[in-house]
């Protein structure tokens, strides 16, 4: 046996419903391991202090209204978590919308910080692109010829302006 299943036996070796060879096998081991030895330790002091406090509580109001509640949502958690509930036709997109999204604040932040960073170098190649460097071409045309192209269509503007004035 593993340590697992001895501790899944502790409880019942605190409480006293162990049979001698068992209770005498589970001592063994935790003579040995000390992980064990702790685990029975703090069922012991969970059941000690529950005995000497019994009573001072007060009931639940409606403790199988509780229970079913609480049953109900274990139940929901497992059924949402399995792929059970995805049709078997859905695609990616489907997949990915009916997801649960819960992200922690370090993921956030990282996914945030991310998304600034990307969008933030497209920002500065873009202006590079536009602002024209040497040799850049923006649309098919060299940005010198476009100046030299303005520069012509002012030009024949204060010729037609001086003809007609």
């Amino acid at each position: 046996m593993n340590c697992e299943q001895y501790q899944e036996l502790l409880s019942d070796l605190v409480d006293g419903f162990l049979p001698t060879e068992d209770r005498n096998r589970i001592e063994s081991h935790l003579s040995e391991c000390v992980a064990c030895a702790e685990v029975r330790d703090d069922f012991g002091a969970i059941v000690a202090y529950c005995q000497e406090h019994r009573g001072e509580y007060d009931a639940v109001p409606n403790e199988r209204a509780l229970w079913l509640r609480i049953s109900n949502t274990i139940e929901a958690e497992a059924i949402g978590a399995s792929p059970a509930n995805v049709p078997s036709g859905a695609n990616r997109w489907f997949r990915l919308m009916n997801r649960s999204w819960q992200l922690s604040f370090g993921q956030l932040a990282a996914s945030v910080a991310a998304i600034v960073l990307v969008v933030s170098i497209a920002s500065v190649i873009g202006v590079k692109q536009l602002s024209g460097g040497s040799g850049v071409q923006t649309a098919g045309l060299n940005l010198g010829t476009v100046n030299v192209a303005l520069e012509d269509r002012y030009r024949q503007q204060q010729q037609a302006i001086a003809y007609w004035k």
